[in-house]
């Protein structure tokens, strides 16, 4: 009986410090990145160069993870 305590204990821990890991990932921004409004992460900062030189600016979304 104490075994079964002491498992669902550490079973009961480690649930709570995976909670807790996933909600600091999902706060984590990367460099260039910002939060919009909508609560989206965008890349700010990507430049997709053509064949003839010219250069576009793109936004990347990613999604929430």
């Amino acid at each position: 009986m104490r075994v079964r305590r002491i498992a669902f204990g550490i079973l009961v821990l480690a649930t709570l410090l995976a909670v807790i890991l996933s909600f600091r990932v999902r706060r984590l921004q990367l460099p260039g990145e910002e939060i919009v409004p909508a609560g989206y992460r965008r890349n700010v900062a990507l430049y997709v160069a053509m064949r003839d030189g010219t250069q576009i600016a793109v936004d990347v979304w990613l999604p929430l993870t």
